[in-house]
């Protein structure tokens, strides 16, 4: 009577137990050797679907796991493919930056030249008119004679 009632509470370990004690009390009473047999059913079915649960958990904890793992490597993609359109971006104010001081520098350059232009031009200027007055300076000594 234990056993059935621990069989009714579903505490299969319990039932078995009640009946092999009431079996060594009596050995020959077949409807508690087929109360055993039936919960020892239950109990390998329990732990057969048990077993059965933990492989699923198992298999539903392993697909959380890579889609976690998924999840994180397309995070680490993004951060990545965010750190290389950031590297771009500043790699090409960079770039931007250097052109508008070579330009910088090439319109110091033209200036600076310029000047120097202007400066040649003026001592060009200077030696030229220097050698007019020289001629003239010359040419009132000197008396063209008239050639007819």
């Amino acid at each position: 009577n234990i056993g059935n009632i621990h069989l009714q509470n579903k505490k299969l370990e319990e039932s078995i137990e009640s009946y092999k004690q009431s079996l060594k009390l009596n050995p020959k009473d077949t409807d508690t050797k087929y109360n055993l047999a039936y919960a020892m059913k239950l109990l390998q079915k329990q732990q057969n679907q048990n077993k059965k649960n933990n492989k699923q958990d198992q298999k539903n904890k392993d697909q959380k796991d890579q889609k976690n793992k998924n999840n994180n490597n397309k995070d680490q993609n993004k951060d990545q493919q965010k750190n290389q359109q950031q590297q771009q971006q500043q790699n090409k104010q960079d770039e931007k930056q250097k052109q508008q001081q070579q330009q910088q520098q090439q319109k110091k350059l033209k200036k600076e030249e310029a000047e120097r232009m202007l400066e040649a031009l003026r001592n060009d200027e200077k030696k030229t008119l220097d050698k007019l007055k020289k001629q003239k300076v010359y040419g009132s000594k000197q008396r063209i004679e008239k050639d007819w």
